[in-house]
């Protein structure tokens, strides 16, 4: 028996119309190992095929100050726990709760050493792999996204740019490593919303890592601020949502680089 944690963004059946769409990767895992575990079904027969997988789900949630809870919850799983090893899990999704639970220090503190399988976190300090070892991410990093959206904005011929972000792991990072690439490619171009530059990477100064965490200021916004400090994913501050579009339209923005997470984007576009 393999004993296997999944930590899912969703419940398994939720209400709201993003819980479809946050169970998709979740889903996904739990019909290949129902495929892997079925020897008789002519898919992947010979792949681990003295082996069965025990699998556990539990919720994470994104951002939203569940994942500690959550990664606990499996390694005290009696059916998983009973197996012995060091468990290896599937997830987390989000940067900020990879971050949190694979340091080397969040490790140490929880004496877990277990491989951490991310579908879709990627920010790029993440791959710094003595920071956060035995994590495995499966997506491009946002280096390459910035890079590829940097040019887009190129090759419209668009001087003039805002960009608006939470101040998550994955928003801050997703955000500089845009501004950083828009100003190598676009070196005469203008970043509306940012009084503070950083000097070495021309992003906005307050998309640093570890900077202005809770502040909503240039073009940061804090993500508890916009979602009510609360993880229902039904309450949000549309006070501060509109007050974030409106100071964007008395720019003069026109073009305007998002980075949050999927629940508040929707809630911000509800608002344009």
């Amino acid at each position: 028996h393999l004993p296997l944690g999944l930590l899912c963004k969703a419940l398994p059946a939720g209400p709201g119309v993003g819980a479809v769409s946050q169970r998709e990767e979740c889903d996904h895992a739990r019909f290949m190992v129902d495929v892997l575990n079925d020897k008789t079904d002519g898919l992947f027969d010979d792949l681990l095929p003295s082996a069965v997988i025990v699998l556990n789900e539990s919720h994470q949630g994104c951002v939203q100050g569940l994942v500690e809870g959550a990664l606990a919850q499996l390694r005290d799983a009696p059916n998983l726990a009973a197996l012995g090893a060091d468990l290896p899990v599937i997830g987390p999704s989000c940067s900020s709760d990879v971050a949190e639970v694979t340091s080397t220090d969040a490790r140490a503190a929880r004496d877990w050493p277990g491989v951490s399988i991310s579908p879709s976190s990627t920010a790029p300090l993440l791959s710094d792999g003595d920071a956060y070892p035995n994590l495995v991410r499966l997506s491009s990093n946002e280096l390459t996204v910035a890079t590829g959206l940097a040019s887009l904005v190129d090759h419209f011929a668009w001087q003039r740019v805002a960009v608006l972000h939470d101040d998550s792991v994955w928003g801050k990072a997703s955000a500089h490593a845009f501004m950083s690439a828009f100003k190598e490619r676009v070196p005469e171009g203008d970043l509306l919303n940012c009084d503070e530059l950083d000097e070495i990477t021309g992003a906005c100064a307050v998309s640093l890592d570890g900077v202005a965490l809770g502040e909503t200021r240039d073009t940061q916004f804090s993500l508890a601020e916009i979602e009510a400090h609360d993880d229902d994913l039904t309450t949000y501050c549309v006070e501060c949502i509109v007050s974030l579009l409106r100071t964007l339209e008395e720019q003069g923005a026109r073009v305007i680089v998002l980075a949050t997470q999927p629940r508040v984007a929707g809630q911000i576009m509800y608002q344009v």
